[in-house]
């Protein structure tokens, strides 16, 4: 199957208790009966005003029956003691709790003629990495080219694998669009900080007898934010030639493709107390290996996402892994800056509500997301599932 590049999360809870006597909830806010002292028995704890709308999350009576790491017909997980920061929970991520990710990119290049104005085009971006609709001119903020130490196959290979860093490039050009132009001009880019990028300097950088073109390639990122390398919406990779007479890079929904494969029943999902959100998410030590089987680097976590399914199963996410996001009932998610851990009293939803803890209904999935990857995929998801007493 043939696809977009970048997505994120998954999930699984299984239906059980309280913890401590807070609650017991059963949709996406069961966490308010910590706050009103009402239980939510009354189905007022999801935005529909019905928390499981025919009383059962599944379609066997079993919501845990899609490999979230417990057998079918398991008694609900016991809580464990956890690790306390005073009266915090402490969560400290492994291996064992990650999901698995493979894919495979593919990235198109076009030619374009050397040291003469560049024109990218993306007044046909349709739809992102991720098949979401997107409109190519309020969506798209910035557009930012960078120019590789590495042939084009390399540049492939360093991208889907996200093994990349700055060492592998040479100090990107960005153009701001603010979301009001579809198409841009390669001499009227600046530096990533606002700065005019020199004429001469731009020359050079597309001229082939100075950066030789089998060891050199060149990439536009089209993104729906303007700090660099956030938010990448489409990947296109462009080839300087003399002898081209082309001048136009066009971007559109294929520019990027990715084939792919999600395992999501092989990981041991995390087993919380309901209705509570002080809980501290930390990866300082753990996990050691991404998703995609590389190494974990800590600083490369940017948001911290919750993300709630009222009635798929890890079979439906797993198949529909590139609309996640969009199958969701309901998403909190923070944008992370300093540390290696962050709490999930912090997350909230798209209207400013605060995430306040699992229920016992429905799945429940926690994603660590790099914004700053070409590659969509989380670097670490894994279930929440409640526990009982």
């Amino acid at each position: 199957m043939t696809i977009l590049n970048r997505l994120l999360m998954v999930l699984m809870a299984v239906s059980l208790l309280v913890f401590l006597g807070i609650g017991c909830g059963s949709g996406p806010d069961a966490g308010d009966s910590d706050v009103d002292g009402d239980s939510d028995t009354d189905g007022d704890s999801d935005m529909d005003g019905d928390s499981d709308m025919d009383g059962d999350s599944d379609t066997d009576g079993d919501s845990d029956t899609d490999g979230d790491g417990d057998s079918d017909g398991d008694a609900p997980k016991t809580c464990d003691s956890f690790e306390m920061d005073e009266d915090t929970i402490v969560l400290k991520l492994t291996d064992d709790q990650n999901y698995s990710f493979w894919n495979e990119i593919d990235i198109e290049s076009t030619s374009v003629n050397a040291r003469s104005e560049i024109i990218f085009d993306w007044s046909d971006l349709k739809e992102d990495m991720l098949g979401r609709p997107m409109k190519p001119d309020e969506d798209v903020q910035a557009i930012l080219v960078s120019v590789w130490k590495h042939s084009e196959e390399e540049v492939k290979e360093l991208i889907n694998d996200d093994t990349w860093t700055m060492k592998n490039i040479y100090p990107p050009g960005r153009l701001v669009t603010d979301g009001s132009q579809t198409s841009a001009e390669y001499f009227k880019l600046d530096t990533t900080s606002g700065s005019p990028v020199p004429l001469e300097d731009l020359e050079d950088f597309i001229d082939p007898a100075k950066y030789d073109p089998e060891k050199t390639a060149y990439t536009v990122m089209v993104q729906s934010s303007v700090n660099p390398a956030k938010d990448i919406r489409m990947l296109a990779m462009f080839s300087v030639d003399k002898d081209e007479t082309n001048d136009t890079v066009k971007i559109h929904n294929d520019s990027t493709t990715l084939d792919y494969e999600a395992t999501l029943d092989e990981f041991e999902s995390i087993a919380i107390p309901m209705g509570t959100s002080n809980i501290k998410v930390d990866w300082t030590n753990g996990p050691v290996m991404n998703a995609m089987g590389f190494y974990f680097v800590p600083e490369n976590i940017h948001r911290v996402m919750v993300a709630y399914y009222e009635d798929e199963t890890l079979e439906d996410l797993e198949n529909n892994f590139l609309r996640l996001e969009d199958m969701a009932e309901r998403i909190w998610q923070v944008d992370h800056e300093l540390g290696f851990y962050e709490n999930l009293s912090n997350l909230v939803d798209k209207d400013g509500n605060s995430f306040r803890g699992i229920g016992s209904e429905g799945l429940y999935v926690l994603t660590l997301i790099c914004t700053g990857c070409a590659n969509p995929a989380p670097l670490f998801l894994t279930v929440l599932e409640p526990c009982e007493e």
